[in-house]
């Protein structure tokens, strides 16, 4: 095939090199300065060629134009010939040997069936100095003839070659054609001068030549700033597909490419994985598994090498193998690896349906690989980062900070997808007790266990996370019958788990378990959470424990408000810091108190006193407080209040307000009994609290040693 398009390359370059030496004699009509100005901007225009879309083109054909109707179709053959011959010894341009005879040949050919056809639509005549209708359609039809026979010749080495796209033609025309349109004013312009300045009209021709030049700088300039723009839009984007998608449809704008593939190195620095082929209607000429390196092809070895890599025309080039593409459709392509700091990232591979085509946008596509290279490592350690932020650190699971994004994506960004889904929040019983019987370290050997089994049990499509202290929270699909059913075979799990702690077995863990549904019980993320832990409050905790209740509209009057004191509950407190650790609030103060001698006052004077006592000090308590300041019920006669972003000196101070408040005050319980109470206190400011549930082990360490002072206090016996 090869030798054929040569021996084709040859006779068309032979003929067209003939026709120029026959016209030869007839340049004695020209004056040396002129030929040589001629010769000097034909090799200028050939030389800066000019972006027309996929190819480019050149503003040449104003020469033979111009000077076959103001001087001689001689004058034009060879002229343009000549040119043809010089351009790539100036321009230092490769080419085979019968590739630069055919350029001049095809170039001269088709200068000499341009003039045959101006000269038949003229009649023969020479022009006379007159611009007419006639010398207008005689230059337009010799333009177009100049074009098609230059394509024809080249249609021909392409078909022969095998490389002809059919789809090419018409492109090329039009590129062409505007060409030719913006040309025709200056051949105008020579023609009309050369009758009174013959010898300055062949200087009418040097704007043509720097318009060239500045339509060059234009085309550099703007794909220049469609890179700068592009990589300025994604600095902070840290989503790896979309960094991706961006690069593509960048590189196929600038490049005129047929597909453009963003491919990423994965983890195991083994297979480019595809991100992205643009446009979409291309993936299916790809594997989207990926290239492996196994594979080789010159995909891998153009990565491997770490500088981009061209490939004129696959066919000829024997590294070329299938490289993830299902088709050999694609002539040309080129590879540029992304790399950053030694270390590859993937690589922007374009492909073209025409061979030889992508080479001259090279370095543009490097410039954007490198800054995509830089993006991609910047997103890759970021979503580490936020990776690392989604997870708890004691158990591995997801944290409460990935619970509530995923909530909020599945409630308001991807209702279709999650039309129904249900949350389910498990808490271990009596997890305190375990604490203080077998130490932190058993109980945090639990808690990773227990996570490990929730997530095996769980399912593919759910999503497990620590809630909190022993809380735990499962996304799950569907309603919530199916949901209770699989919550309810893990909780029996659990019941049934053994954990293994330096060479103890500890066993018979308990956990209870709430759940509610979307959109059943809930229209939003935080009423979602809310009714699900009510659930496991109400319906699990308050009535038993080691069970599963499904939410129940009379959970929520009991989830927010203590029913003896009419302060909030514990379990609220919990929610409510969460939402404000979420708003940026890190820094609380913690007061806890309970009575001393409570319980005496439930034997003298019965326990309707004690309730008595327990919700008056719940008033005082209340008018002590701000607004913003939470207090509640902790259990029995015990009070906890959390205080955002307090001072120690303020803690104190309205540490000692409350205390003065309720220890002045007098306890009717008869006519003749008035009875006032003292108060134990434990406080402490925690700063840098990202996690609320460090925050509430604290609180539990507060009333630990509230609880210490009460035995030390006791009498010996």
């Amino acid at each position: 095939m090869s030798v054929r398009s040569e021996v084709l390359e040859w006779s068309i370059g032979i003929v067209g090199v003939l026709v120029a030496i026959w016209k030869l004699p007839h340049l004695i009509q020209l004056s040396i300065w002129e030929v040589v100005f001629l010769l000097v901007l034909a090799v200028v225009l050939e030389a800066v060629p000019v972006p027309m879309g996929k190819a480019e083109g050149t503003l040449i054909i104003v020469v033979p134009l111009a000077v076959a109707v103001a001087y001689s179709s001689a004058a034009a053959i060879c002229v343009l010939a000549a040119a043809e011959l010089v351009t790539p010894f100036v321009t230092r341009q490769r080419r085979k040997w019968s590739t630069w005879l055919f350029n001049a040949g095809q170039y001269s050919l088709s200068a000499y069936f341009m003039s045959l056809a101006y000269q038949v639509v003229i009649g023969g005549h020479r022009w006379q100095g007159v611009l007419d209708w006639t010398l207008l359609v005689g230059i337009l039809v010799g333009g177009l003839t100049f074009m098609v026979a230059n394509h024809l010749f080249i249609i021909a080495v392409l078909a022969v070659r095998g490389d002809f796209v059919p789809s090419d033609v018409s492109g090329l025309m039009s590129s062409d054609g505007v060409n030719f349109l913006a040309s025709l004013p200056f051949a105008l312009l020579f023609i009309l001068a050369t009758d009174s300045f013959r010898l300055f009209a062949p200087l009418l021709m040097l704007p043509l030549a720097l318009m060239s030049q500045l339509l060059r700088l234009y085309r550099r300039m703007t794909v220049l700033r469609d890179i700068h723009t592009a990589v300025l839009r994604l600095t902070s984007e840290f989503d790896i597909d979309t960094i991706c998608e961006q690069a593509a449809t960048t590189a196929a704008k600038v490049t005129y490419a047929d597909s453009v593939g963003v491919y990423i190195l994965t983890d195991s620095k083994d297979i480019l994985i595809p991100s992205i082929i643009y446009p979409p209607v291309a993936a299916c000429d790809f594997d989207l598994q990926g290239i492996r390196k196994t594979s080789g092809g010159v995909i891998w070895s153009i990565v491997q090498s770490g500088t981009w890599g061209y490939v004129p025309h696959v066919k000829k080039d024997p590294r070329v193998r299938d490289n993830g593409l299902n088709g050999r459709k694609y002539l040309s392509m080129a590879v540029f690896p992304m790399q950053t700091r030694g270390e590859i990232q993937g690589a922007i591979v374009l492909h073209s349906l025409r061979p030889y085509a992508l080479g001259e946008y090279a370095e543009y596509i490097q410039v954007l690989s490198g800054q995509v290279g830089v993006l991609i490592e910047n997103a890759k350690l970021y979503q580490q980062l936020q990776e690392q932020s989604w997870h708890d650190g004691a158990t591995g699971l997801y944290n409460y900070r990935f619970l509530y994004e995923e909530l909020d994506r599945r409630i308001h960004q991807t209702p279709t997808t999650y039309s129904v889904f249900s949350l389910a929040v498990l808490d271990l019983d009596y997890f305190k007790k375990f604490n203080d019987t077998y130490g932190h370290l058993a109980g945090d050997a639990v808690l990773r266990s227990v996570g490990v089994l929730l997530r095996s049990l769980a399912g593919p499509n759910a999503i497990v996370a620590r809630y909190g202290g022993e809380e735990f929270a499962i996304l799950l699909p569907g309603g919530a019958e199916a949901a209770y059913q699989r919550i309810e075979a893990i909780r029996i799990a659990i019941l049934r788990h053994v954990v293994e702690f330096q060479g103890y077995r500890l066993q018979g863990i308990t956990v209870s378990g709430g759940i509610a549904s979307y959109p059943e019980h809930a229209k939003d993320d935080r009423d979602l959470l809310l009714k699900a832990d009510s659930a496991m409050y109400w319906g699990a905790k308050e009535r038993g424990r080691n069970r599963v209740a499904m939410y129940a509209p009379e959970f929520d009057a009991q989830l927010f408000v203590d029913q003896l004191t009419g302060l909030y509950t514990y379990h609220f407190l919990n929610i409510r810091v969460r939402e404000e650790v979420e708003r940026g609030v890190h820094i609380w103060g913690i007061l806890s108190f309970d009575f001393e001698n409570f319980s005496f006052i439930n034997s003298a004077f019965g326990f309707d006193a004690g309730d008595d006592v327990l919700r008056e000090s719940s008033r005082i308590l209340r008018e002590c407080l701000r607004s913003h300041e939470l207090a509640c019920r902790f259990g029995g006669d015990e009070f906890l209040v959390l205080l955002p972003g307090v001072s120690t000196e303020e803690l104190v101070a309205i540490a000692e307000r409350v205390q003065r408040a309720i220890q002045n005050h007098r306890f009717d319980f008869s006519t003749k009994v008035v009875l006032s109470v003292r108060v134990r206190r434990s406080m402490e400011v925690c700063e840098n609290v990202t996690e609320p549930g460090t925050l509430f082990e604290q609180v539990g360490r507060l009333f630990s040693q509230i609880n210490a002072q009460k035995a030390t206090d006791l009498p010996l016996v």
